[in-house]
């Protein structure tokens, strides 16, 4: 480890199991539109897409501005989905330990530090939070 000097982990997938908060939105969302509903694959086919993209993929057609709307509103109200992976404190000791920097990333617009806080995890134990209004490109740039 001698010339690393910093980790940055990924929030969604990565250090918290969001896979719930995001399959239910999804589902919540096409329900309350009247909608077909997809597949979990379809869905996980998309996740890490710009949600634009996703919702061009999972409705077609439709335009997603609506949509969006209710996807970020479910979230707002359903932070409890969102859980930690097991193990993660112990593995921000040991990076600290060996004097790492430790910085988190999200393509995420929307409610990153609650869903860090609703699992337990403190945004402050981070070196730096990147999320997108700090860059002009995101994934897969």
């Amino acid at each position: 480890m001698a010339n690393i000097q910093a980790v940055v982990f990924d929030i969604d997938g990565t250090i918290l199991d969001t896979s719930e908060y995001i399959y239910q939105t999804y589902e919540h969302v096409l329900r309350q539109h009247k909608l077909p509903l997809r597949t979990r694959d379809d869905i996980a086919s998309q996740i890490g897409k710009k949600i634009e993209d996703c919702y061009a993929f999972l409705a077609i057609g439709v335009e997603p501005k609506q949509l969006i709307n209710s996807h970020n509103l479910f979230q707002s109200n359903n932070l409890a989905l969102v859980r930690p992976f097991a193990g993660l404190d112990d593995l921000i000791l040991n990076l600290r330990s060996h004097q790492l920097k430790v910085a988190l990333w999200t393509g995420r617009k929307h409610h990153v530090l609650e869903s860090l806080q609703v699992a337990g995890i403190e945004p402050k134990d981070f070196d730096v939070i990147v999320d997108p209004t700090m860059y002009q490109k995101g994934k897969p740039d």
